[in-house]
């Protein structure tokens, strides 16, 4: 398990295919967006826990539902951080 992150590593770098599918447009995307992810990814799960717990739900969190889910909020909440963020720096936004 400790060696597959330095394998990835050594593979962008080393061959060519990776490094042309690491350096893709959705790849460099998320790479854009990948602080903001990090930043929320936590304040939205406390926003559904508040949510089960406030209206008594019972949400699989097992469930592959759930998980696009919230892998979607997160995404929609990131992109809307990056928005504004770039948008308060007054720089041109891209998305």
């Amino acid at each position: 398990m400790y060696l597959f992150f330095p394998a990835v590593l050594v593979m962008a770098i080393e061959l060519k295919p990776f490094n042309v599918l690491l350096s893709s447009k959705p790849f460099a995307f998320l790479g854009k967006l990948s602080l903001y992810i990090f930043l929320f990814h936590f304040p939205v799960q406390l926003v559904i826990k508040i949510i089960e717990m406030a209206y008594d739900l019972d949400i699989d969190y097992g469930s592959p539902l759930v998980w696009l889910i919230y892998c979607g909020l997160v995404f929609v909440v990131s992109m809307l951080a990056r928005r504004l963020d770039l948008y308060i720096l007054n720089k041109k936004v891209i998305l």
